[in-house]
């Protein structure tokens, strides 16, 4: 098996490196004074990782990789929110962190790792290593691989205990995980996003989900001028699936990869999407260029995985009676996990089209008693296009309006839900959830407001 090494092995290579450089190689740094097993309640806090900075030193094509499995507390949202005890790689001689350190190099770098394994558990590594290996990591002992990046793009890596499973990873141990970037050349400056997830209960369904260790509202803000190039390498890290969607624009898709392969997309298999699915361990590489000032969002399609009950404080829990949807702030009460912040500097109105609208529509939000199980009603949207429709109509999913680009089009949209109070909801995964979700009429209020959208290309 090529990702397992005895010490001698590792020794012989890290000496022949040093001998090619004329220098002090890998073996002039020292591993961690000591590899024991550390007992207790972890303290010291984890980094939020935003993965600018790779980790390792490189002598020559040797990227020598030296990082510890260790106890830590994680802060997903923000110094003053919960603290979550976590387990996560950190560089040696640093913190831990959330992600795990970036692996990142060009095509062709082999890169000589050494992980301590300071839990009391056996920890399998997976990724560390030539794809389809694993490297054991015993309790209070370093494991030792050598592996070659043979080709471009990116995938996790991560740890698991025998109270995992790959594709579930258990408690405290969800946040073992990390990502490898390979270059085909030279790096184009662009950002590496990692999603990972911690479950508080490995038989539960709850499960908090993070971009870089952040929960939003805490996640970073990127910023652009219009014009610039964005480029992202997205990793899904977490055990469940990920439609990426951004707002306002749609992107390029340049590259995929997964724990088998990578595919490097060429001129003509590059495709524009503002949707994009990522399944555990998957990967892409995307690119775009906005054009027009504003705020906009990177998000998770799945509503729970960007919904309020991604907070910490709310995993397992009914939603409360205090939170009012028609009231509260959205962007900072109503959401949480996997959503990121995207500021665009200029003219917001820039290269939208000019001259005459060409096209309007009408779209009324409505719902119908009684149309789900136990009394749920049901939602929808319906096209006013010449006689108004009946109140109750709705269509789901939702018709599809059809625009032409560079035209001006109208969209005015009118809101006919009725205004009611919230009842508790019980948390997404568990049976009942739907009827706890329902919502009722007990004082219906009227409301019919007209909000006029405003003028897209």
């Amino acid at each position: 098996m090529h990702g397992v090494w005895r010490p001698a092995s590792i020794a012989t290579f890290a000496a022949s490196i040093a001998g090619a450089c004329g220098e002090a190689g890998p073996t002039a740094r020292s591993l961690t004074a000591s590899c024991d097993i550390v007992p207790g309640v972890p303290t010291a806090l984890a980094v939020a990782n935003d993965q600018r900075t790779s980790a390792g030193v490189r002598f020559a094509d040797t990227v020598d990789l030296q990082i510890d499995i260790r106890r830590a507390v994680l802060l997903p949202e923000g110094d003053a929110g919960p603290r979550l005890d976590i387990v996560a790689f950190g560089e040696a001689g640093g913190a831990a962190s959330q992600p795990g350190p970036l692996v990142r190099a060009t095509v062709g770098t082999t890169v000589l790792a050494r992980v301590c394994n300071t839990l009391a558990d056996t920890v399998w590594l997976v990724g560390l290593a030539h794809r389809g290996d694993t490297v054991v990591a015993a309790p209070g002992h370093t494991a030792e691989s050598i592996f070659t990046l043979d080709a471009p793009g990116a995938r996790e890596y991560r740890g698991i205990t025998r109270q995992d499973t790959l594709f579930r990873p258990a408690g405290p141990t969800a946040t073992l995980a990390g990502a490898i970037v390979v270059d085909g050349d030279a790096r184009r400056g662009d950002r590496v996003l990692v999603i990972t997830d911690w479950a508080p209960d490995p038989d539960g369904d709850a499960f908090a989900l993070m971009i870089n260790g952040r929960s939003w509202p805490h996640t970073e803000r990127l910023q652009y001028a219009i014009g610039d190039t964005a480029r992202w390498i997205v990793v899904n890290a977490s055990p469940v699936e990920h439609p990426m969607h951004l707002h306002g624009f749609h992107f390029l898709v340049t590259a995929r990869s997964d724990a088998v392969r990578d595919s490097i997309y060429t001129k003509e298999q590059r495709r524009l999407a503002v949707t994009e699915l990522l399944l555990p361990g998957q990967s892409m590489a995307v690119e775009w260029v906005p054009e027009r000032g504003g705020r906009w969002l990177l998000h998770c399609h799945i509503a729970s995985h960007m919904a309020e009950g991604q907070r910490i404080a709310m995993l397992g829990l009914a939603r409360p009676d205090t939170l009012d949807m028609h009231t509260e702030q959205h962007a900072e009460r109503a959401m949480a996990g996997l959503v990121l912040g995207i500021e665009v500097t200029g003219d917001p109105r820039a290269g939208l089209p000019s001259g005459e609208v060409r096209q309007r529509e009408r779209l009324l939000v409505q719902d119908r008693p009684g149309v789900y199980p136990g009394g749920v009603p049901g939602y929808g949207y319906v096209l006013h296009r010449g006689e108004e429709p009946d109140a109750d109509s709705i269509v789901v999913p939702g018709p599809p309006i059809v625009i032409t680009r560079g035209e001006r089009s109208e969209i005015n949209v009118v809101n006919r839900l009725a205004a009611r109070p919230h009842r508790p909801r019980a948390p997404a995964g568990r049976s009942g959830s739907l009827n706890e979700r329902s919502q009722r009429r007990d004082q219906p209020t009227n409301i019919c407001i007209e909000r006029h959208i405003g003028t897209r290309e």
